[in-house]
């Protein structure tokens, strides 16, 4: 279970709008990357639909090493954590719920057609996610 840096199990309320710097200030993590981790695991997923109109099941993952990393991470981790989802022009990010990884891949086929889907080009990789058990 992921907790407070003090210990206590986290607690976001489904349907609540949160602020990254408070989404993190429970969590810990980068706030400036979608798949945020700490401590080698991923501690928050904070989505745009603009960029991931399938999510939270289906992250796009794009460009460079951290994010591609990040991403590995959390499509294997069977550890739960947040999922966020921004879909509007409000300040902040609405909790959906807990999520684990669900794999990942970086098919050709898979890739053509969520880069078709959400009009992106830059993709590496897509990563599956799973609402915790």
């Amino acid at each position: 279970m992921i907790t407070t840096d003090d210990g206590h199990p986290m607690s976001f309320q489904p349907g609540q709008r949160y602020l990254a710097a408070d989404i993190h200030g429970v969590v810990g993590g980068q706030e400036q990357y979608y798949l945020s981790t700490h401590n080698g695991i991923v501690v928050a997923a904070k989505l745009r639909r603009a960029m991931n109109p399938d999510a939270p099941e289906v992250v796009l993952v794009g460009q460079g090493p951290l994010i591609v990393a990040n991403a590995t991470i959390a499509a294997a981790q069977d550890e739960p954590f947040p999922v966020f989802l921004a879909e509007d022009a409000k300040p902040g990010f609405v909790y959906i719920d807990r999520f684990v990884g669900a794999g990942m891949t970086d098919d050709p086929a898979v890739l053509g057609h969520f880069s078709r889907r959400s009009g992106r080009d830059n993709l590496h990789a897509i990563c599956f996610l799973k609402r915790a058990g």
